[in-house]
């Protein structure tokens, strides 16, 4: 099924909803929807529960149903503009994109372990020591936690992820 086809047949349920109203309750639902797949997710990283991977579908599924809506109070077949987008995509990103050098700042994964072996994980911290201002106790907490954001972020975009 395309999704010229599944937004027809979604709109089915949409109740003769105006264009204003399909548009409002799109854009409603479709946050209202995407929150509960944040929220799924998020128990899963950080409150240790197993990845409810039939849920996050079921309502990432419900998410498309809500896009359906908005595309049609908008006039547009989404089938299309899906076709815009990735024509884009395809004209913008270039063949040799390399992931590695954007994610690293240049540096291709090989290259930063080589460099720097006590970083097992592929993790380097880049920062400048002068900048770091400390002006009481506080201040060391929040350059504590700032570093430990940043390193979590370094390992997300590496693919590494820790609780």
């Amino acid at each position: 099924m395309d999704f010229h086809e599944y937004q027809r047949l979604a709109l089915r349920t949409a109740s003769g909803a105006s264009r204003d109203n399909l548009i409002l309750n799109g854009v409603m639902g479709l946050c209202g929807e995407s929150g509960e797949c944040i929220e799924i997710v998020k128990k899963h990283m950080f409150h240790g529960h197993e990845l409810d991977r039939d849920k996050l579908v079921d309502e990432a599924s419900d998410c498309l149903w809500y896009l359906a809506a908005i595309a049609e109070g908008l006039g547009v077949g989404f089938g299309e503009e899906m076709n815009k987008v990735g024509r884009d995509m395809r004209n913008a990103i270039p063949t040799d994109f390399n992931i590695d050098a954007n994610i690293n700042g240049g540096y291709s994964l090989d290259s930063i372990s080589s460099k720097n072996n006590a970083a097992a994980n592929g993790v380097v911290n880049h920062f400048h020591i002068a900048e770091l201002v400390v002006r009481e106790e506080a201040d060391i907490d929040k350059i504590a936690n700032a570093l430990h954001r940043k390193q979590q972020q370094s390992r997300r975009s590496l693919g590494v992820i820790y609780p």
